[in-house]
């Protein structure tokens, strides 16, 4: 039968997959506190701690799981009040979407999954049980193996947290649908990619309502609105880190902006000039155009050659006094000698 469904009351969307939530008598009411429980759980404060692209507490101005949760929320939410959608759903969706993540990024993740899942040359050594082929293993352990970090939110969110019920935050299913949703449901490649048994309880229990996924247009946005961030964001953190050069970036770029034969706007043939190297705050000031003009006063729209030159630097464990605005640069300004 085909059915009316959008969690939005002004977007609707033809489809066959199930009734609105908007239907559901305290859906706006449900979604707001579905916010609340994630932002004031201890899950949502463990992601300060944990690795975006960088190690966690290098220095104040690398981001964290909890910084890429934020902005990943300003872009979802600017997206969805211009598609009238849910701003509710969509916020609880995005606070919670990395809950399950691992301290060390997604190679944590890709660990965690190699040691929970069987291999002739186990990370953990002959004397673990999964060390063997994976056709070997009982059918009896398949529903305890496999990680993966949007799937495990669901494990934190519906049993591991804890709110006044003793277990679990009481999530709809819409917002546990998005926070499983907004990456792929298997990985791409490795051993084992599909071996995530452990998690087919959770994902019938939490994310489906009356035999139905709880889909949604706002979880399809929060997937969308998380990519750029993190390949805007952790791009912007490798190269003020000096692990990208930005001449490197640069000749990367290039080819991509040039396909097709598609000729080069002002903008990029700025940041893309070859007549010289643009610095990593050169390149920031490029690609993070200001509304009305450049807020320092430089008119004309270019950056090159107009501020100081923001040095590399190679190595770790700098102090965060290196880490100073110029009085003519973005806040993201290195400053080598100070």
């Amino acid at each position: 039968m085909d059915i009316q469904f959008s969690v939005s009351t002004k977007v609707t969307v033809s489809g066959t997959l199930r009734v609105a939530a908007n239907n559901l008598p305290t859906a706006g009411l449900r979604f707001g506190l579905d916010r609340d429980q994630i932002f004031y759980s201890r899950a949502f404060r463990r992601l300060a701690g944990k690795t975006q692209l960088m190690a966690a507490g290098k220095n104040e101005i690398l981001r964290t799981r909890l910084t890429h949760t934020l902005e990943v929320s300003q872009i979802a939410r600017a997206i969805g009040q211009a598609l009238g959608l849910d701003l509710d759903l969509i916020e609880a969706i995005v606070l919670g979407h990395d809950l399950g993540h691992t301290p060390f990024g997604h190679v944590g993740e890709r660990t965690l999954h190699e040691i929970m899942t069987p291999d002739e040359k186990h990370l953990l050594g002959k004397r673990c049980l999964l060390c063997r082929p994976a056709d070997e293993v009982p059918a009896e352990w398949l529903p305890y193996l496999g990680f993966k970090h949007n799937l495990q939110g669901l494990v934190v969110a519906m049993e591991l947290e804890k709110n006044e019920t003793g277990r679990g935050l009481g999530l709809t299913e819409y917002t546990l649908y998005g926070i499983q949703a907004h990456t792929k449901p298997v990985y791409k490649r490795g051993n084992n990619p599909t071996m995530l048994g452990y998690y087919d309880r959770y994902l019938k229990q939490g994310c489906q309502r009356k035999g139905d996924w709880a889909w949604s247009l706002e979880a399809l946005l929060v997937g969308q609105a998380d990519e750029i961030a993190q390949w805007h964001h952790d791009l912007e953190d490798a190269l003020l880190e000096g692990m990208i050069a930005p001449a490197d970036m640069v000749k990367a770029m290039k080819p991509m902006l040039q396909c097709g034969g598609r000729a080069l706007t002002p903008a990029e043939q700025n940041v893309l000039d070859p007549s010289g190297e643009l610095s990593p705050g050169e390149l920031y000031l490029c690609l993070h155009p200001y509304p009305g003009g450049d807020p320092y006063g430089q008119a004309g729209g270019s950056c090159r050659g107009k501020y100081p030159e923001a040095g590399r630097r190679s190595g770790a464990g700098r102090s965060s006094s290196q880490y100073r605005p110029q009085q003519q640069g973005s806040p993201y300004f290195r400053q080598e000698t100070l």
